[in-house]
């Protein structure tokens, strides 16, 4: 047709000085070249740069948020990966760890079992707290009978409780300070701190090592000093530490502590009496969720310490596999030990921690929490922060074999088949070290996706990241969050979509590995659903609108090109085309994008648990939304072409007589499409500020400002235009109809709700009975005892106590290492 017409389309400018080429593949080159050129403005590049400074600006309103700001410690929330904004609208699966993240890992020593009787009070009256009379911290230890047996020297446990009491003064990494006269510990984690305060209250106290390497105790009012040799530290493999001394009589001795399975498995008589008590009292110990640990000792002949000492020492200095060849002189000489007894301590629950799982799960979010403490001591934390109740079943798998697990796990599998109940897995580190295996994963992950609650117990750092990895793989549409706070959930934190890390007590590992830091586990409810649900539904439209925006720019071409020949010529002015995404339209999505809100009142959004769902299920944000906005904007763009030519078609120069050209119909489209994009700002925002407003009426203004100023530029192509524009009453009529269309079609088929908060401050908020009675079908769900499954029995309070006892360790040596 070009080829063919290029005599009577004068109009087009053809270049006469250049031959005429009728080969149609050139001409097929040259339009194709010329049609992608002006198609390029259909992607956004400015979204890039504006989604990143208004994710950067919703990271600053987390960080000022006074609600999640731990007042205790001054702490206010850290962004440390604002482009992760939006995901936190869309978590589905939680891991967490327990100690110093659900609890305040805050230790309390509490109870001790010493040559079979167990020491400690569960309840006494806060006057019977001598210890915090006598300004001891991290002790809530009070029992008559164990300074009586203690100073009895003809009672029979008088010499286990010192030998405990010893052991609990040396066989650690505290270090002393002086302080106003006073001996300050400072230790590598709570737990330590806890053990050596308790040792201090009981009458042992640690004054600290001199320089040549002598640790000095005051035992009972008497100074002893103990040759420090070696110190076997604790790891979370080993899970255990051990030292080894010389006392005043130059007798050799190791000291240990550790996880009671590790400890149970070097004893010289693992059947005895003795241990039959002792593990029937650190099961009491868990099921009132206190941290446990075993104490054992170890007499040494010189000459057995010094050929070993040896090879120890050249272990040390062994450049290559030194950890290897470390760990296995460790476990060499950490046999044939003799069970003194066991410690309990009690970490308490952080504020608010129920409400916050109980938000969580009413959601949907499934929640794994990832411990290293035994099972019991899971499970009764499980409940006392209302991660679990009596209405959901518990599936333990506590076995030890990999026939025993696989067999387990189809069993459980085949049961939750058809079962409508919530149930909840309990899994421990050995059962889920042969269920992570390829043979077995598919089962678990089955069997976990039918559960509402996962707790795996003892479990080491790497166990918690295949897990986290497990997850991802094998559901690869879903966000994860993994929150911590030690050293031993840096893994974890970093597999997971999203890490959080809490500023707790054991050292800031964590939070630097986070992409996001808060003070406590409870700021992660508002964390998610304020925050990470308004970040994704502004993200979203932001994205959406941007595509929108070009595409109603750039379509007119495509609806000019039907009565241009397909030529390729532009409707718009090189000039101000270039100040579209720049200057007309760049700053009321980015108010949007940083001001707007769903409810007049945020703190709404923490009990909005349905509003929250739409994340989850990415109903924001989706391929069908996506082309919901591109139709629309090619829909809009041909009225607005159809519209603005077809007025002008029956209008001219008053003066002349002529028609206005097409660059005066362009520039009348191009400020329909100014008007109509950001109006829709005011149609789809849910709250309107005076600054929003006024953001969307100086963007307008500035177009036709602009367009006034350029076209008196001399010897441009628009140049006088301004009067066929603002000189015609059809611009004016055109522009209102089409303002007018976009309303309606806004109103009739988006849906979108207008709310209206004043111009200058937010409304006032709504109380939480004020809310669910103006929002019944937001009311929190609840399990009934109705839902229950007749056909699967849950386990009762006291089938937890009667079920098979179940061992594992609370200890930590190193700061972050906390299970």
């Amino acid at each position: 047709w070009v080829m063919m017409n290029r005599d009577d389309t004068e109009y087009f400018a053809w270049d006469d000085n250049k031959p005429r080429d009728s080969n149609f593949a050139v001409i097929f080159l040259i339009q194709f070249g010329t049609w992608m050129l002006i198609f390029t403005n259909f992607v956004p590049i400015s979204l890039i740069v504006t989604l990143e400074v208004v994710k950067f600006c919703q990271a600053f309103f987390i960080t000022w948020d006074e609600k999640i700001h731990h007042a205790e410690n001054d702490l206010p929330a850290g962004v440390h990966s604002s482009n992760l904004n939006e995901e936190l609208g869309q978590i589905q699966y939680v891991f967490s760890d327990k100690t110093g993240t659900l609890t305040c890992n805050i230790m309390e020593f509490k109870k001790i079992s010493i040559g079979g009787v167990t020491y400690g009070l569960t309840e006494f009256a806060s006057s019977d707290n001598l210890a915090r009379k006598q300004g001891i911290s991290n002790v809530g230890f009070y029992d008559p009978k164990f300074n009586n047996h203690l100073t009895d020297y003809n009672h029979p446990n008088s010499t286990q409780i010192k030998k405990v009491l010893r052991l609990l003064s040396l066989c650690h990494t505290v270090l002393v300070q002086e302080k106003d006269g006073r001996r300050i510990f400072q230790a590598s984690s709570p737990d330590e701190l806890a053990l050596a305060n308790g040792a201090l209250f009981l009458g042992s106290e640690f004054v600290g090592i001199d320089r040549e390497g002598f640790m000095k105790i005051n035992f009972l009012g008497r100074d002893e000093n103990y040759e420090l040799l070696n110190i076997l530290e604790f790891t979370s493999t080993r899970k255990r530490m051990s030292v080894i001394v010389r006392d005043e009589s130059q007798n050799i001795k190791l000291l240990s502590k550790g996880a009671d399975s590790i400890i149970i498995s070097r004893l010289a008589d693992p059947d005895s009496q003795l241990v039959r008590v002792s593990n029937e009292h650190l099961e009491e110990y868990a099921v009132d969720g206190l941290r446990t640990l075993m104490l054992a000792e170890k007499s040494i002949p010189e000459d057995v310490y010094r050929e070993w000492n040896e090879r120890y020492q050249k272990a040390m200095t062994s450049i290559l596999d030194r950890e290897i060849l470390c760990d296995q002189l460790a476990d060499e000489i950490e046999r044939d030990l003799q069970l003194l007894g066991a410690t309990a301590i009690e970490d308490k629950l952080q504020p608010n921690v129920g409400a916050t799982l109980a938000a969580l799960r009413n959601t949907g979010i499934k929640v794994w929490v990832l411990t290293g403490d035994k099972i019991e001591t899971a499970i009764n934390i499980g409940f006392s922060c209302e991660l679990l109740n009596y209405d959901l079943h518990q599936l333990i798998i506590d076995e030890e074999a990999h026939d025993a697990v696989a067999k387990k796990l189809k069993e459980y599998c085949e049961k939750r088949e058809n079962s409508k109940s919530k149930a909840a897995l309990v899994i421990s580190g050995h059962s889920l070290l042969h269920a992570l295996k390829e043979d077995l994963a598919d089962s678990l992950m089955n069997l976990a996706q039918t559960c509402d609650v996962v707790i795996a117990c003892r479990v080491s750092p790497k166990q918690k990241a295949e897990v986290v990895r497990m997850v991802r793989h094998r559901l690869p549409g879903i966000v994860t969050l993994a929150i911590g706070d030690g050293a031993n959930d840096v893994n974890m934190i970093t597999e997971a979509h999203i890490g959080v890390g809490i500023s707790g007590l054991e050292g800031q590992q964590a939070v630097r590995a986070s992409d996001y830091a808060i003070g406590q586990f409870s700021f992660l409810k508002r964390l998610l659903f304020v925050h990470g649900r308004e970040a994704y539904r502004r993200n979203s439209i932001l994205v959406c609108y941007n595509f929108y925006k070009n595409v109603i720019f750039v379509i007119p071409h495509l609806w000019f090109a039907f009565v241009s020949a397909f030529s390729g010529q532009p409707l718009y002015d090189p000039w101000i085309y270039q100040f579209y995404n720049v200057a007309y339209t760049s700053l009321p999505i980015f108010l949007y994008s940083v001001f707007d809100r769903e409810t007049p009142c945020l703190d709404d959004l923490e009990d909005r648990q349905d509003l929250y769902q739409e994340g989850m299920n990415k109903k924001g944000f989706n391929t069908l939304v996506f082309w919901k906005w591109v139709l629309y904007a090619f829909t809009q763009a041909m009225y607005i072409t159809v519209f603005c030519f077809g007025s002008f078609s029956v209008t001219g120069k008053e003066a002349s007589g002529h028609m206005d050209g097409f660059w005066t119909a362009g520039h009348v489209i191009y400020g329909a499409v100014v008007i109509v994009v950001n109006s829709k700002l005011l149609h789809f925002s849910l709250s309107h500020f005076w600054f929003t407003i006024l953001g969307v009426l100086l963007s307008i203004i500035l177009y036709f400002s602009s367009l006034a100023i350029f076209s008196e530029i001399p010897n441009a192509d628009i140049t006088g235009i301004s009067t066929g524009v603002f000189g015609n009453p059809y611009t004016y009529l055109s522009l209102l109809l089409i303002s007018g269309l976009s309303g309606m079609i806004d109103m009739i088929f988006w849906r979108h709700s207008y709310k209206i908060l004043d111009f200058l401050f937010a409304a006032s908020p709504k109380t939480e009975e004020q809310f669910t009675s103006a929002n019944p079908s937001t009311k929190p769900m609840r399990i009934t005892v109705d839902e229950k499954d007749s056909s699967f029995m849950s386990l009762t309070a006291s089938e937890v106590m009667t079920h098979k006892r179940h061992t594992g360790f609370a200890f930590s040596q190193e700061a972050g290492h906390a299970p």
